[in-house]
């Protein structure tokens, strides 16, 4: 089955369910209010995220678990648009996705956090990608909903909501917690947007990724680029852990929990169900999550994730096989 077919059948299933919903809405308006009234509240079935299309917001430099991120997420055939930083990170992503044969996808660049070209240069640049996720959210079927993976900042996802704040209702957004420290304000808007699934740095801080392990457990052109890397010591697995959770692999595991985004920038977690308290010790009363406010958020992660990691990687040895293309390694600082 080719791919508009699937596309197709897709469509036709969500269609189906839609107008199933439907269907028993106004049976229970008619006979029965109160159920009528919980099938409102439930919302309509949303589109299955199966074969959406993907944009992964990746700062390559930072670590080599954002490249190990990218080739798990070019691994599932959906990666649309990478976007990261200009200069060195946007030519190693259209190098490497190149090389395993990810030529359509597209690479984004222009916000970089050290940018020197002031304030309202990096506005600019920063509309520019918002402008750009824009139009392709645009020309994407009006059903289909758009994954989007953030292993970085919320800086460029928030930017990208306030100029279409339609987008939040087609995003499903998967986002690291790492830098809500740094950009709370962009943090809290894009919590406030989105429901979201948010990848909690204390839940995944005792997964680890070494390249030169990967490499070693890989083949063919995967184990070339994991290898470039193999000098890197171990780095923190969440943007691996965030892009197998965008990837709705069972290997990451989700509570919904009332969220809110404290003073120093971290994601605050109401209590369970088992107390109806929502403020914290030593947090003013009224600053805690409202009921508004439930969220995914990382509740544990399979021991089978290693396992799966590998895997993934390795898919891209059972696809069609490509020309490579020449590239330079990419340099971390030690």
């Amino acid at each position: 089955m080719g791919h508009d077919e699937v596309e197709q059948s897709a469509e036709a299933r969500y269609r189906e369910e839609l107008a199933g919903y439907t269907a028993r809405l106004e049976w229970a308006e008619r006979r029965l209010p109160l159920v009528a009234a919980k099938i409102r509240a439930g919302g309509p079935p949303r589109p299955s995220l199966a074969g959406a299309p993907i944009i992964a917001e990746l700062p390559l430099g930072d670590s080599p678990a954002h490249v190990v991120a990218l080739l798990c997420l070019a691994a599932s055939q959906d990666l649309a648009m990478v976007i990261t930083r200009p200069g060195g990170d946007g030519d190693y992503a259209r190098r490497v996705l190149d090389m395993i044969g990810c030529r359509d996808t597209t690479v984004v660049t222009g916000y970089d956090r050290d940018h020197d070209g002031g304030q309202a240069s990096r506005d600019s640049l920063l509309d520019g990608i918002g402008e750009t996720v824009a139009t392709f959210c645009a020309s994407a079927p009006a059903w289909r909903p758009i994954r989007w993976i953030g292993t970085g900042s919320p800086v460029v996802l928030d930017r990208c909501l306030r100029s279409a704040p339609d987008l939040g209702e087609r995003l499903a957004v998967t986002q690291v917690d790492t830098q809500f420290p740094q950009y709370r304000r962009q943090a809290e808007r894009v919590i406030a947007s989105t429901d979201l699934q948010i990848v909690l740095s204390e839940t995944v801080a005792a997964h680890t990724v070494v390249p030169a392990d990967l490499a070693a457990a890989c083949t063919g052109d995967c184990a070339t680029i994991l290898e470039e890397h193999a000098r890197c010591g171990p780095s923190s697995a969440a943007p691996v852990i965030a892009a197998a959770a965008g990837l709705r692999m069972p290997v990451v595991t989700f509570n919904r929990r009332r969220t809110a985004i404290g003073e120093a920038g971290q994601v605050l977690l109401a209590p369970t169900a088992t107390s109806r308290a929502i403020t914290r010790e030593n947090e003013p009363a009224g600053t805690g999550p409202t009921p508004a406010d439930r969220r995914q958020v990382t509740k544990r992660i399979d021991p089978y994730f290693a396992t799966w990691l590998t895997k993934q990687l390795n898919r891209h040895a059972l696809l069609n096989n490509h020309d490579r293309t020449p590239h330079e390694p990419m340099s971390f600082d030690e």
